[in-house]
């Protein structure tokens, strides 16, 4: 995705297992870029960006609300946040997997309502929101957002 970018965008890449993709023919490190092998969460670089994508990982993130912060952060003022997630389909569901973590890929279960709240809480309006991709259990959701100017920065 993010080749579509780099003639015109600076690009920081921000990814624990960027040292794990490099090892691939199939993965082009982008002129211009930025690569951090990190946690979000741990990031503490001062930098600016247009937009942020965040493609089906923030329920994989040790810390889901600070993983979001960060990315907030690192948008500029008007900035666009280009998310995406799993949100459970079903209210049982959620709430099992929630009281019995048995999905050691997804850390934190989430349903697509307190997606949308955990968005706007961080300073983000939401211009769209549109289904990717519905499966039995899960849905692929993806948000498009503004950072709004009023919101200050956070940690």
């Amino acid at each position: 995705m993010f080749q579509l970018f780099e003639k015109s965008h600076a690009i920081t890449l921000i990814d624990p297992l960027l040292d794990v993709y490099t090892l691939f023919d199939t993965f082009n490190i982008p002129s211009k870029s930025q690569l951090f092998s990190m946690q979000i969460e741990d990031f503490e670089n001062k930098i600016d960006h247009e937009f942020v994508f965040c493609f089906n990982a923030i329920n994989h993130m040790r810390d889901m609300p600070r993983a979001l912060q960060k990315m907030v952060n690192i948008l500029s003022e008007n900035g666009t946040l280009i998310l995406s997630c799993d949100v459970h389909n079903w209210s049982l569901f959620y709430e099992i997997f929630r009281i019995i973590p048995g999905d050691v890929l997804h850390p934190h279960q989430i349903i697509k309502k307190e997606m949308t709240s955990l968005l706007t809480r961080h300073g983000l309006t939401i211009k769209e929101c549109q289904l990717l991709n519905k499966k039995a259990i899960f849905s692929e959701y993806v948000w498009v957002c503004t950072k709004s100017t009023s919101f200050g920065q956070r940690i």
